[in-house]
């Protein structure tokens, strides 16, 4: 069985987006369709877009440690605006554990995105 932990995080200025609760309720329907355990969650909330996401940086030293195999999130706009930034956020996870946006795993127009954003990074094009 497949081990995850859940990051979240909501920008407190950004009431139209889903809060930390929700995102993480998302992330759970998700594994347990899919028979994944969550073994934690990591959680940022930040009043404005200038302060630091700390439990995102503490998490990506986490998953150099490999105590779990795959790393969930909502959306992929929780990891920041900077497409740059974001990609190279997730460049970096990856060579540790997997990852999973669960608003694209049902929309295939997102999974074409991600995987044209990812290409675009590789070739500096970003």
């Amino acid at each position: 069985m497949k081990q995850a932990i859940i990051y979240s995080c909501h920008l407190e200025e950004r009431a139209n987006e889903p809060d930390n609760e929700r995102q993480i309720a998302l992330c759970k329907e998700y594994a347990e369709q899919n028979g994944i355990e969550i073994v934690g969650s990591y959680m940022d909330r930040v009043a404005t877009k200038k302060e630091p996401l700390l439990m995102k940086r503490f998490l990506l030293q986490e998953c150099r440690k490999q105590h779990w195999n795959l790393f969930l999130i909502a959306s992929i706009t929780i990891l920041g605006r900077n497409m740059k930034e974001t990609m190279k956020f997730l460049t970096e996870l990856s060579k540790y554990v997997d990852y999973k946006i669960i608003d694209q795993q049902d929309n295939e127009l997102m999974c074409e995105i991600s995987k044209l954003l990812e290409m675009m990074y590789k070739e500096n094009r970003l």
